[in-house]
């Protein structure tokens, strides 16, 4: 989202996977990105070693929240919230406290934003997490697949909250692009055997900031603003670590409702 010119953060997520701490139920100390070490592409052998921080992308958007004072919206991983459910679900409306730079476990320096709960914004509720996980408790399906047979996965969709279903959409499993899109041809890059850390990878150095977004296993390595995967026009396998939402959801997923957030997705396990 854009305010006066500057591009602000709109939402976060506290997976647990980083060195995120919450000072209490309604403070979150969140890490910055970028900086962090990774393995290259093991055909092309180039790994990125532990660097500073810098205010940019996602670390500058929610500096720029900080100055315009904008909420920011917060989803926890329920490994964040010591629980032994898997997933993620919606937790509330923060406001970007203040931020400083400290040293990291790499020594590098790595920014902290402090975020606390807006103001009469309701509690994280821990029992929709148990429930979400003990799925076998709740009886209200109101769909077997909300994909209607799109996805290689059926996508359920359970209410036990009141009677309310979705409203109507169109399921879409495939990215759809806009009229306007088509007109403009994006440039591709040339990695046949994949796309790595090389200067010549026109989505890793022009697209992605020099960095890939997703580790081997398809999952994002770090918080970013905008994410941008390979496409049509790129040169690049099937089998590319920027190729992973175009591939369709790999693992089983459910709809359900909140008492307090509206509806929500997690992954069933």
């Amino acid at each position: 989202m854009q305010k006066d010119g500057n591009v602000l953060a709109i939402s976060v997520v506290d997976s647990g996977r980083y060195a995120n701490a919450k000072e209490s139920s309604d403070v979150l100390i969140y890490s910055g990105q970028g900086g962090n070490p990774m393995g290259g592409n093991p055909m092309v052998g180039h790994d990125k070693q532990p660097e500073d921080q810098k205010l940019e992308r996602g670390n500058l958007a929610l500096k720029n929240s900080f100055n315009a004072k904008t909420p920011v919206r917060v989803t926890r991983g329920f490994q964040a919230m010591n629980t032994t459910s898997n997933g993620h679900a919606y937790d509330c409306l923060y406001f970007v406290d203040k931020y400083w730079l400290e040293r990291g476990q790499f020594g590098t320096l790595v920014y902290k934003f402090q975020l606390k709960r807006m103001t009469g914004e309701p509690k994280f509720v821990r029992r929709e997490l148990s429930l979400s996980k003990k799925s076998t408790l709740r009886r209200k399906i109101l769909s077997n697949d909300i994909s209607l047979g799109k996805e290689a996965i059926p996508i359920p969709v359970v209410n036990e909250i009141d009677y309310q279903k979705p409203q109507p959409f169109t399921y879409v499993a495939r990215n759809a692009h806009s009229k306007s899109s088509i007109l403009f041809v994006p440039r591709g890059c040339d990695c046949t055997n994949g796309c790595s850390y090389s200067l010549k990878c026109a989505c890793v150095v022009v697209k992605n900031g020099g960095e890939i977004p997703f580790n081997c296993h398809g999952n994002l390595t770090e918080q970013k603003s905008w994410i941008y995967e390979c496409g049509p026009f790129c040169q690049c396998p099937p089998s590319c670590d920027i190729r992973v939402s175009q591939n369709g959801i790999k693992l089983p997923l459910e709809i359900f409702r909140t008492k307090s957030s509206g509806w929500g997705g997690i992954k069933n396990v």
